[in-house]
């Protein structure tokens, strides 16, 4: 895996209308797939042109306590918070997987739950459902991302 591509992007908030746009991080990183949480907070993924792997953030909307999640030497893609801000799902192939597959962590870090399960087909973009019950994502064959993708939904692990 090669060094990750340059590029400058940084997260920037404003209002609905387009007004009071503010720039939020200052990190020369690469910021990508942003999430809110209930609880105050954005999760991302992230990547210097120095790393080789995306990896997991979070950060108050202040500014203030960025916390880098994940530290692994994979990607790590598209974190969204559950519900009620205690979980991050995301998906990645931790564990050496032969495609990404979708996990959780807790808001604090530590040790990913697995959710989903297939060695064939990558499962991405997942996105959990209003109660915290389940988790939806896409999922396509192999690692092409021209594949077509079918939606399908998990049990979240754990009581919710």
């Amino acid at each position: 895996h090669d060094a990750l591509p340059i590029y400058n992007s940084e997260i920037y908030l404003m209002q609905a209308d387009g007004s009071d746009v503010r720039q939020f991080t200052f990190t020369g990183s690469i910021e990508g797939h942003t999430s809110w949480s209930v609880n105050g907070q954005l999760v991302f993924n992230a990547g210097e042109p120095s790393w080789r792997y995306w990896q997991i953030f979070t950060i108050n909307l202040d500014g203030s306590n960025r916390q880098r999640l994940t530290q692994t030497q994979i990607d790590e893609w598209s974190p969204e918070w559950s519900p009620d801000g205690r979980f991050i799902v995301y998906s990645s192939d931790y564990g050496n997987l032969p495609t990404p597959n979708i996990f959780i962590i807790s808001a604090d870090g530590g040790t990913p739950v697995r959710v989903t399960f297939s060695d064939t087909n990558e499962d991405g973009a997942p996105s959990w459902s209003g109660d915290g019950r389940f988790i939806a994502f896409e999922s396509h064959p192999g690692q092409d991302e021209d594949m077509p993708s079918a939606l399908w939904r998990a049990a979240a692990p754990g009581e919710r």
